[in-house]
């Protein structure tokens, strides 16, 4: 496989996973939410519950990517596998 295949197979996974794990913390979210604000808050509220809960959703699943990418290049076998060479 070319270094280029690599390269678009790595950022398509990457691409799919980073889309999962938004989806899994936005669910999460919003089960926190029914469990704790849902009986506290009006109905009215639920859209701007919708759009923070979206929007922590995102901010996390970039934290997580940036931490899983860390130590998939800590020990350079990401690197090595794109073909890449460290600190280039």
């Amino acid at each position: 496989m070319s270094k280029g295949a690599r390269v678009a197979v790595f950022m398509a996974l990457a691409s799919l996973a980073n889309i999962a794990v938004t989806g899994l913390l936005f669910i999460a979210l919003l089960g926190l939410y029914s469990l704790t604000l849902a009986k506290i808050l009006p109905p009215d509220a639920v859209i701007w519950v919708l759009m923070i809960c979206f929007v922590l959703s995102l901010v996390g699943a970039v934290l997580v990517y940036k931490k899983l990418l860390a130590l998939l290049q800590k020990d350079g076998k990401l690197d090595a596998w794109l073909g890449m060479k460290p600190g280039k």
